[in-house]
C-alpha cells in the first residue's frame, strides 16, 4: 500500500524526533555512568555554571541550534558531540525503519542495538574502559533478537559467543596487553546478537577501521608505538555494519574468491 507524501514525512519527523530523545538521553548515560553519577534523578545542568537546565534548554538538537551552542546563563561554549549523536539518533531511527519496514520489533532491535553500540564506542573512547553494566544491556538485546530475528538461529548465536572471544583471548595470553578485557567481553556478547557468521565479519571491520585509524594516529603523532588507544569503537562500528550488510559483504567477497 502506497501512503500519500504527508503521511510518510510525518512519519519520518516522528521518527527523527524519537530518536533524537533516545540519544539525548544516551549523552547522558554516557556522560555520567564512567562517574557513577545517577542518570535519572539527577537534573540536567551546565557543567560551567551549575545551572539547572530549563526544558526549553532540553529539545534535542533545536535547543544547541537556537542557543547558538553556548549556554543561555554563562555564556559557555557547548561541544557540539551531544547534538551530532542527537542528530545521528534521528537518522539512525529512520534508516532502522526503513530498512526493517515489514518488521517494527526488528526494526527496534536493530535501533536498540545500534544505540548500546554508541554508548559501548563512546564510553571507551573516553575513559578506554568498557562497562559491564552496558554489555548486560547488549545481552538484553541479545535475548530479545532471539525471538524478534529467529532467523539468527540458537547454535549460531552460541558459536557466535566463543569464535571470535576466544581466539582474542588467546592471544591476549601469549602477547600481554594485545587487547582488554573489555574487547573480548563485547565480542562474546556481540555474537549472541549477531551469529557466527556476522560476528566474523564484525572482527575484521574492526581489525580494517582499527589498523587505518592507528596508522593515521602514529603518522600524525598523535599516539606512539607504545601508547594504547581504545579498540572497542572500531569493533562497535564493525557490528553496525554487520548488522546491516554483513551478508551482502560474505558474498561480494564469495563471488571475487570464485
Amino acid at each position: 500500500m502506497e501512503f500519500p507524501i504527508w503521511y510518510q514525512i510525518l512519519v519520518g519527523f516522528f521518527l527523527f524526533t524519537f530518536g533524537t530523545c533516545v540519544y539525548s538521553f544516551l549523552n547522558v548515560v554516557i556522560c555520567r555512568l564512567p562517574q557513577k553519577m545517577d542518570i535519572v534523578k539527577m537534573r540536567s545542568h551546565c557543567f560551567g555554571c551549575q545551572r539547572v537546565l530549563k526544558p526549553l534548554e532540553l529539545i534535542p538538537v533545536w535547543s544547541y541550534l537556537f542557543q547558538g551552542g553556548k549556554c543561555k546563563g554563562c555564556g559557555a561554549k557547548i561541544g557540539m558531540r551531544d547534538m551530532l549523536m542527537e542528530v545521528f539518533g534521528g537518522l539512525s531511527a529512520l534508516f532502522c525503519a526503513w530498512y526493517y519496514q515489514d518488521s517494527i520489533p526488528k526494526a527496534l532491535t536493530a535501533f536498540a542495538f545500534i544505540g548500546i553500540l554508541s554508548v559501548v564506542a563512546w564510553i571507551d573512547q573516553d575513559t578506554m574502559e568498557i562497562l559491564p553494566s552496558t554489555l548486560f544491556v547488549m545481552l538484553g538485546i541479545g535475548v530479545i533478537s532471539v525471538f524478534t530475528m529467529p532467523e539468527i538461529g540458537i547454535l549460531s548465536r552460541v558459536i557466535g559467543a566463543f569464535c571470535v572471544s576466544v581466539p582474542l583471548l588467546l592471544i591476549c595470553m601469549f602477547i600481554d596487553g594485545a587487547f582488554g578485557g573489555g574487547d573480548i567481553k563485547l565480542m562474546f556478547v556481540v555474537g549472541i546478537v549477531l551469529g557466527w557468521k556476522l560476528t566474523v565479519v564484525t572482527v575484521l571491520i574492526g581489525f580494517i577501521t582499527g589498523g587505518v585509524a592507528a596508522v593515521i594516529l602514529l603518522s600524525s603523532k598523535k599516539k606512539g608505538r607504545k601508547d594504547h588507544f581504545p579498540f572497542g569503537p572500531y569493533l562497535c562500528v564493525g557490528a553496525a555494519v554487520a548488522l546491516f550488510y554483513g551478508e551482502a559483504l560474505i558474498q561480494w567477497y564469495l563471488n571475487l574468491a570464485m
